[in-house]
């Protein structure tokens, strides 16, 4: 209609996009190129994607990503994933070329500090995927980047050569390895050094009950990733609705209050997610 005013346009994607590369990659995970420059460009730090296979079987949902790295210039997102269940052994089938349905990018992207204060990422084993994310876009802010990559063994890291190619000082942790120093200590000595304003922890409960003493100690923000099983994505279905703790002052303060992980994470302030 003539003179209708335009609607803005959605915050995310729904497309069929094209495979660009499909590998294995270091520790046995998978790691997914995936053509489609309109999510590429609108992703930002701490987003997911929604994927699923042409061939899908007698699965109905899409699987939840986090997005490991995006090229713009290319067009190109990158995933990061273990083969767990019918759903990644389809996506693991896929080579260059194939198709791949995408929906993205979902969730709410991270703010960065403002102030010229670094961050710390803190991740174990896949909880590395969001991370390189985050130290693309603080490589390109100027904000000062240190990273704890925890892993069972040497064999199962991953992440450590992107986040260390993005200008992030690196500190892998192993647990076959007796000589290195805990994870906890590592991130209680970086906050307390100061330089640095928010903590950023994915991939285990136990990292992320460290980042919220040393947060509270050191008066750092912080944000973890939830974990939760996801249906549509963004927000309609409310199947990843995960606990979370009002403030004390709130009106809900004492009572069962959930949040959706699809919007209103994955990364939730670290004072609100439940981390016991």
């Amino acid at each position: 209609m003539s003179g209708a005013p335009t609607a803005a346009p959605a915050p995310w994607h729904m497309l069929t996009a094209a495979v660009a590369e499909s590998r294995v990659d270091a520790a046995g995970y998978r790691r997914l190129v995936v053509y489609a420059p309109a999510v590429a460009q609108a992703c930002g730090p701490g987003q997911f994607v929604m994927l699923r296979s042409p061939e899908w079987g007698m699965l109905l949902l899409s699987r939840p990503f986090d997005v490991y790295r995006t090229d713009p210039q290319a067009g190109t997102f990158e995933i990061l994933f273990k083969v767990k269940g019918e759903g990644t052994q389809r996506l693991a089938s896929l080579r260059a070329g194939d198709d791949i349905h995408v929906l993205g990018p979902l969730g709410k992207p991270l703010q960065l500090p403002v102030d010229g204060r670094g961050v710390i990422l803190v991740s174990r084993g896949a909880g590395v995927s969001p991370m390189v994310r985050i130290a693309q876009e603080c490589a390109a802010q100027g904000v000062p980047v240190r990273a704890i990559v925890s892993a069972a063994s040497r064999e199962r890291l991953v992440g450590v050569d992107d986040l260390t190619a993005l200008g992030a000082s690196v500190q892998p942790v192993t647990d076959d390895d007796p000589d290195a120093p805990s994870p906890d200590r590592i991130l209680d000595d970086w906050a307390a050094g100061g330089g640095y304003g928010a903590v950023y922890v994915c991939g285990s409960r136990r990292l992320a009950r460290a980042a919220k003493r040393a947060c509270q100690a050191h008066g750092l923000s912080g944000y973890v990733f939830v974990e939760s099983h996801m249906a549509c994505g963004f927000g309609i279905c409310h199947g990843c609705a995960v606990p979370v703790r009002p403030a004390q002052d709130a009106p809900e303060a004492g009572k069962p209050v959930y949040a959706l992980a699809c919007v209103q994470g994955p990364a939730m302030p670290i004072e609100e997610a439940v981390v016991d």
